[in-house]
């Protein structure tokens, strides 16, 4: 019979490095031997002699004295030791997360099953602690590469600081070197108001709600130069009004000073939560769509299937943004300040008709 062969403190160590590696917990390079021997609660002797095994067998690559162990990649061209690590966020969480980044993210877990890709919810402030808990996010879960639905400047610059990969997808980078993909909004709201113009709306709303400033202001020039293309004034306030805080109270506020003023022909909102605030207003005004408000919606949501009359929104392409994004990833572009917008395609429905006359 076979003697039963002694597992010892190095076996251990040498079956705990193999299974942090195989799971990519370390990027690409090794920590050093202290770190290591600390996380296992064993001495740096035996670390040294589990990393030496993995050495030996080519796991790891040793570049000299004093630096740290490179991870080696296996086979002519082919892949890494590691898994790779990416971390996508959204200010909401998972169940709250906005249909088109829930698809984006299903897709990508799709399409790449080899990578580890995990999905954090940040929140929407940018001060100072926000930074800090970023920091704790980036080492607590090791990411190599960040994607972030939805980003603003505060962001950009963290971690540009950091040095971490990081693509928005949408959302305001404030021309900082961070690589943008998604869709233009600005060409949207251009699409539909030719669209409500040629139908005889000139009394177009466009709530800007929740958005960052820079965003903001760029819907605001894309309406008025609709508006002023067409010979028609454009008022601010009026046509576009901008919401700071992601609030239906405040949005239901702001909707109503327009209607003070005059009742809009026609509204243009962001997405499927903006739409149930505006048509529980329209319906306790007994106003109805597209008899006497017609009503678009910029991003698509699955619930739209259910409702009648249905609603015009845009169509996107979700999947040329996740083979644009796993490629960016892969091999990050040239130029970090490229951005993207894919075309996007208006679904018309029944939602949109000629311009009242009340």
């Amino acid at each position: 019979m076979e003697s039963l062969r002694r597992i010892t403190l190095v076996d251990q160590a040498e079956a705990a490095l193999r299974e942090a590696l195989r799971e990519g917990r370390f990027g690409e390079r090794l920590p050093g031997m202290r770190p290591l021997a600390e996380a296992l609660a064993v001495n740096a002797l035996t670390v040294g002699e589990a990393v030496s095994r993995l050495v030996a067998d080519g796991t790891l690559v040793s570049e000299g004295p004093r630096k740290k162990f490179r991870i080696a990649r296996h086979g002519r061209g082919g892949k890494s030791a590691t898994r790779r690590k990416v971390l996508y966020l959204t200010a909401e969480p998972m169940h709250e997360m906005k249909p088109v980044a829930l698809e984006i993210l299903s897709l990508l877990l799709l399409e790449r099953p080899d990578w580890d890709v995990k999905h954090r919810a940040i929140g929407r402030s940018e001060g100072r602690t926000d930074r800090r808990r970023w920091d704790g996010l980036l080492k607590s879960e090791e990411a190599r590469h960040l994607v972030y639905f939805g980003g603003h400047p505060a962001f950009a610059k963290w971690s540009l600081a950091r040095g971490v990969p990081t693509v928005f997808l949408g959302g305001d980078t404030a021309r900082e070197p961070v690589p943008m993909l998604g869709v233009n909004a600005a060409l949207m709201i251009e699409q539909v108001m030719e669209k409500l113009i040629a139908l005889g709306h000139t009394r177009i709303c466009h709530p800007i709600c929740g958005m960052p400033e820079g965003f903001s202001e760029r819907q605001r020039r894309s309406m008025g130069k609709c508006l002023e293309a067409h010979g028609l004034p454009f008022v601010p306030n009026y046509h576009a009004p901008i919401v700071p805080k992601l609030d239906p109270d405040e949005f239901t506020r702001a909707l109503a000073e327009v209607f003070k003023v005059r009742r809009p022909t026609a509204l243009v909102v962001f997405d499927w939560e903006h739409f149930i605030t505006a048509s529980c207003m329209l319906r306790e005004m007994g106003l109805k769509i597209p008899r006497d408000v017609s009503v678009a919606i910029l991003s698509p949501d699955r619930h739209m299937a259910w409702h009648r009359p249905q609603i015009a929104h845009f169509r996107y392409p979700v999947g040329p943004i996740v083979k644009t994004l796993t490629k960016w990833i892969e091999a990050p572009p040239e130029d970090l300040r490229v951005s993207i917008s894919l075309p996007l395609e208006l679904f018309e429905a029944d939602s949109l008709g000629r311009a009242s006359k009340g």
